[in-house]
């Protein structure tokens, strides 16, 4: 289920994303919810949208140099793993949009969780 290479890392402030998953829940109403990450240049966009077609955008600067790019995760499972880390900083090793993201807290490699993207 872990790739054994990825093509981006990404390093997110935990607190600061922890806020934007938790606005873009709110929408989903406690129901399973899709959120579509969109990484470009210093920014990352977070949109969600629920069953009544209502829609929730937020977005956060970042440290991210690399070629944009857009996936998708449960909004619920991606919350669930930053709550549990620890480290102020996480970061995501990804391989594409429809493996297996790796994710970490920069301080330690025994939190170790790994989220399955949604298709886009």
């Amino acid at each position: 289920v872990i790739p054994s290479s990825f093509e981006q890392e990404i390093q997110l402030n935990r607190e600061e994303t922890m806020r934007s998953l938790r606005k873009a829940a709110a929408i989903t109403d406690g129901k399973p919810g899709g959120a579509t990450l969109d990484f470009s240049v210093e920014l990352l966009k977070l949109q969600v949208t629920n069953t009544e077609d209502e829609e929730a955008r937020i977005e956060q600067k970042i440290e991210y140099q690399g070629e944009p790019f857009k996936i998708g995760f449960n909004v619920a499972y991606l919350s669930d793993v930053f709550q549990h880390l620890h480290s102020e900083t996480v970061i995501l090793q990804i391989r594409d949009n429809s493996s297996g993201v790796r994710i970490v807290g920069e301080d330690s490699d025994s939190e170790e969780y790994v989220v399955m993207p949604l298709r886009l």
